[in-house]
């Protein structure tokens, strides 16, 4: 259907966040605000643009990431 995919999750190794072409790894009520933010700034980008955002993201380096701030205890 040509929509991509956005889970907010805690757990970076959930199913659910391990599925997703864009997986938030936080608690709901930080992660919203931050997401409508982002989206207000990219209102007015060109649709080439928006899909360039989404083919330079890199899933597997997020969830990398999440997990190693959850290991280390750097959850600020």
């Amino acid at each position: 259907m040509g929509k991509t995919e956005l889970v907010i999750d805690l757990n970076p190794m959930s199913r659910s966040a391990q599925s997703a072409a864009v997986p938030v790894v936080d608690n709901i009520i930080r992660a919203l605000p931050g997401i409508t933010e982002h989206a207000r700034e990219l209102r007015d980008a060109s649709r080439e643009e928006l899909e360039g955002i989404v083919a330079a993201f890199d899933r597997e380096a997020a969830l990398e990431a999440a997990e190693r701030r959850i290991r280390e205890g750097d959850l600020d």
